[in-house]
């Protein structure tokens, strides 16, 4: 059986997928070889175990530490959306757009990333990318809205990784929807098949989260 399991480093979260071919999934913040070791050990598993790494999207504070931990994998792929891979590639940071004022006052204090690495990813995909390969039942699903390259990893187990379609809101611990959008209907809809699929939701920030809390969030929400 597949687990999650998730770590804060630094300013967001990154996950291990175990119960297969271990999986990486975005790389936090913080931290350093030491630590991500460390983070690796707590579930069994060295670095050089790692056989696939996911970003989730193009939002630097998710790749950030990308070029040093993908040196420790020894080289594991690299996958993301197809919309995603020139913002790694290139070292880029995308620009964000606040929906609400919770978004504008976010964007007063964006994390420090310092230098952003470049990274070119060894897969990119549209639509969906089966992880049965790696022995994760499950797949990784576009779900615009945040970013155009926003995706999110659903098991079989009514699990996901959801990057920050849902987070923690910021300066506070209750889920929101992403405050932070490029194209609010996608958001929305991409929320509506996450809750249509989901029932435990890891965020980029903060989490994890049920259900019943992520459609209270869609339902208090009226910025739209």
């Amino acid at each position: 059986m597949n687990q999650i399991h998730q770590f804060e480093l630094g300013a967001s979260n990154l996950f291990l997928i175990t119960g297969g071919r271990p999986v990486l999934v975005d790389t936090g913040t913080g931290g350093g070889p030491d630590e991500f070791r460390s983070i690796c050990r707590s579930c069994g598993l060295e670095p050089s175990d790692i056989e696939l790494i996911v970003i989730s999207h193009e939002h630097a504070d998710h790749f950030v530490n990308l070029e040093w931990m993908q040196k420790m994998t020894g080289g594991a792929p690299v996958v993301c959306h197809k919309a995603a891979g020139r913002f790694l590639e290139e070292g880029l940071a995308p620009q964000v757009v606040a929906r609400n004022e919770i978004g504008e006052e976010a964007i007063k204090s964006p994390p420090a990333l310092g230098r952003i690495p470049k990274v070119r990813p060894d897969i990119t995909f549209e639509g969906k990318f089966d992880l049965r390969a790696y022995g994760i039942d499950g797949e990784i699903v576009s779900t615009p809205g945040h970013s155009e390259g926003s995706t999110a990893i659903i098991l079989d187990s009514r699990e996901a990784i959801v990057g920050d379609t849902v987070l923690r809101r910021h300066g506070g611990e209750e889920v929101v929807v992403s405050f932070l959008a490029t194209d609010t209907v996608a958001l929305r809809n991409s929320v509506a098949l996450l809750l249509s699929r989901v029932d435990t939701f890891y965020c980029g920030h903060g989490g994890p989260y049920g259900r019943d809390e992520v459609k209270a969030a869609l339902e208090r929400d009226h910025s739209w």
